[in-house]
């Protein structure tokens, strides 16, 4: 630098310095200190709408949504490493004033021995605890932190000079080429996973998005599809779901008598606003998948509304329409008449719930008309005489499809004059039925082969103005010429149309009926969304409501199957508590029994399937505890793994709410302690033993309790006063009042 120019170092070394300060200790500092006031560490889960709430509040939550409670502040970690690995990078080096008597082999030997000391540093949190919440990131981490430590070592090796230099080289390359492998492979795996996970939960009754309502218990690697801790969760919405309503459906999809057609996949109208199966093949199954949708689509209230007997005019409109008005060339206008547009297009009916679909030729419109005055005006507007007329203008073109016809052409002079070609109406789907196309779309145009008149080149292909096809299709003098010099093609394919229309709305009719005689539209509403039914009266009201004898016949033909089912639903009905045990356990199976290898190990034990799962088998917490600890979910006494003591407690929390819930004198709900007791201890004390003998004997009834004589640790729940000094738990509340003011519940 010159002496005259002008010294921009003090402004160049503020401007570091304020970098510093910002970048490297007030940004993380500041950022850990955001994640731990947003981060929600106690306590239970909360409701669906407390979480949405809280993602609309919260710009941060990204930040640690993906990282294990204890390490929701990982990303402040990274940067104070990242931070000390520059920091020995620029520091222990030659090229600066703090070691320039000191040898570069030395320096760089110093720095290199520090970066490995970091990065095994760096190594230890993670072996120990893990921070990601998927475990395959945690395993990419692992191969990502080795590579380090490898790099530094052979680094370390160089600068020795120890061994051949461009052999450490080429070894460096391949490891990290293996490592970026293995890290893009569990990636890849991690994503598999989740797709597996989320994203495939369609079920036959419905589909149910497991990320909306999804839910973590405890660590998060235990995933649920709904908050399985809300005070508000429906026990008997879930149960039947899960044991009354998927029996049936596995029955119906899987029994030879019943399931689909093999390899067949099920396709539905994308018009309407209430789902038609397509291509029925007359399987039980496809039309319980069928009633599912619709029940799905529709709701509860409209779905049973709508199994009511239609009225005799009603009817009568229905028959008319089903008869006569189905198909292509159907008409619909709110406002009649209307001359701005068609209004022609496809009519379709859906049986049930009964209403018609107009899919319009010249938009793509869709109209569905459910009101009964909706549905007399389209019976009206179609039996007018008018638009009869216009139909039969359209049908008279359909009739000259595809036929060599005398068509008009004009030059560039304007005169009209005919030539021989082939008219075609272009539709907007090329699907067939019986190999006619039945799709709406009505553009028509007509190519000539010979287009030559007197020297002049007329237009190839003409449309609707040539034609004179008008938006209202009333008839005009080029139609009527059109028409005339194709009489006699015109009279033979009349013919075949209305004989076409005929079999369509035949096979529409027969559809219809056949979809209500193999599985009635009201057997979702009498059987699957009925298990209060008892297996005495299944019988005689499968054979009052069902038409298809192999329906009837089921409590005889799968009796093995219906007394499962019934055994199971009486087995979680036993109390409420058997009811969120089940849930519990069921859904934890359902959402985790295939990724966690101990789970799948023991399937006999978790799988609702199986009479000896754990799903009908409720127990006290030291059971529990022994129970988990013989399969391998409980090590070091609950302080790792899967099923550690947060997990236990907040069941036993909720389960304790569940029996004895209730509110205190002022009406506020009751306050609780916990403490870390001994069994024997609790057992030993008679004067308070004797003071809640009727609440041990309500446990009784509801958990089979078992004697134990070894000590063992174990949490106590005391009611506590006001004035106590121990943190309170507030329990949620529900109407399950207890007997006795003073309790304590020992697990």
């Amino acid at each position: 630098m010159n002496k005259n120019d002008t010294n921009l170092s003090p402004f160049i070394i503020a401007l570091g310095i304020l970098n510093l300060a910002l970048i490297s200790f007030w940004f993380p500092i500041k950022l850990r200190k955001t994640v731990n006031k947003h981060m929600n560490r106690f306590g239970f889960a909360r409701n669906d709408k407390d979480e949405e709430d809280d993602n609309k509040k919260n710009p941060h939550k990204f930040i640690y949504d993906g990282y294990n409670d204890n390490w929701s502040t990982y990303k402040s970690f990274i940067m104070i490493m990242k931070f000390l690995l520059i920091f020995l990078i620029v520091v222990f080096s030659k090229d600066n004033c703090l070691f320039r008597s000191t040898t570069r082999q030395r320096i760089s030997t110093i720095a290199q021995a520090l970066k490995i000391v970091l990065f095994v540093l760096f190594f230890i949190p993670h072996w120990k605890s893990e921070p990601f919440v998927y475990s395959n990131f945690n395993t990419a981490e692992y191969w990502s932190r080795f590579a380090y430590l490898i790099t530094s070592f052979v680094g370390l090796l160089i600068v020795l000079q120890a061994g051949p230099i461009q052999g450490y080289g080429i070894g460096l390359f391949v490891i990290n080429i293996a490592v970026l492998t293995i890290i893009i492979w569990y990636l890849c795996k991690e994503i598999n996973y989740f797709n597996t996970r989320y994203a495939g939960s369609d079920s036959a009754y419905g589909t149910r998005s497991v990320v909306g309502g999804g839910r973590n218990f405890g660590k998060k690697e235990l995933e649920f599809s709904f908050d399985i801790s809300s005070s508000g969760l429906d026990f008997d919405k879930f149960i039947k779901e899960r044991i009354w309503q998927d029996t049936w459906t596995k029955l119906l999809l899987t029994n030879d008598n019943f399931k689909p057609p093999a390899g067949k996949t099920l396709s539905f109208n994308e018009e309407s606003e209430v789902p038609y199966l397509l291509d029925f093949s007359g399987s039980v199954g496809e039309r319980h998948i069928e009633n599912s949708k619709i029940l799905s689509k529709v709701g509860s209230q409209s779905y049973v509304l709508s199994l009511k007997t239609l009225s005799s005019s009603m009817s009568s409109i229905r028959s008319k329409i089903l008869n006569n008005y189905v198909g292509v060339d159907m008409y619909y206008a709110e406002e009649y008449p209307n001359v701005k547009e068609t209004y022609f297009g496809k009519a379709s009916v859906i049986p049930f719930p009964f209403c018609i679909v107009i899919c319009y030729d010249e938009n793509d419109n869709i109209v569905t008309l459910k009101q009964e005055w909706e549905i007399q005006r389209y019976l009206q507007q179609n039996e007018d005489e008018v638009i009869q007329r216009r139909r039969l203008i359209r049908q008279k073109i359909r009739a000259l499809e595809g036929k060599n016809i005398i068509g008009p052409c004009f030059t560039d002079s304007d005169k009209v004059h005919n030539h021989r070609g082939v008219l075609s109406i272009q539709r907007k789907q090329e699907s067939l039925w019986r190999e006619h196309n039945m799709n709406p779309g009505f553009k028509v145009t007509i190519t000539y082969t010979d287009s030559t008149y007197k020297g002049n080149q007329c237009p190839q292909v003409v449309g609707h103005n040539v034609i004179g096809i008008t938006g209202d299709f009333k008839m005009t003098h080029q139609l009527e010429k059109l028409f005339g010099d194709n009489r006699e093609l015109i009279g033979l394919g009349l013919v075949q149309i209305q004989k076409t229309m005929d079999e369509y709305r035949q096979y529409c009719q027969n559809e219809s009926i056949s979809k209500e005689t193999t599985l009635t539209y009201g057997f979702h509403i009498n059987v699957f969304n009925n298990p209060s039914i008892s297996l005495e009266a299944l019988p005689s009201l499968l054979i009052t409501t069902e038409k298809n004898q192999l329906v009837q016949s089921i409590p005889e033909r799968e009796y093995p199957t219906m007394i499962y089912l019934y055994e199971r639903m009486r087995a979680v009905h036993t109390s409420k508590v058997h009811q969120w045990w089940y849930l519990f356990w069921e859904d934890l199976w359902k959402n985790n029994g295939q990724q966690i290898p101990h789970l799948r190990k023991y399937e006999q034990d978790f799988s609702p399937l199986y009479r000896s799962s754990i799903c009908y088998q409720p127990m006290e917490r030291c059971d529990l505890e022994d129970f988990m600890e013989r399969r391998g979910l409980w090590t070091n006494n609950g302080k790792y793994g899967l099923f550690h003591s947060g997990v236990l407690n907040r069941i036993y929390l909720y389960l304790n709410s569940v029996v004895f819930s209730r509110k205190g004198k002022d009406g506020s709900p009751k306050k609780w302690r916990i403490s870390k007791d001994s069994i024997q201890d609790q057992l030993g004390e008679k004067s308070e033993r004797n003071t809640i003998i009727d609440k041990v004997g309500i446990v009784k009834s509801v958990i089979n309790r078992n004697s134990h004589n070894s000590k063992k640790d174990c949490y106590v729940m005391r009611e506590e006063d006001s004035e106590s000094d121990f943190e309170d738990v507030e329990l949620d509340n529900t109407n399950n009042n207890s007997v006795s003011d003073d309790e304590t519940l020992c697990y």
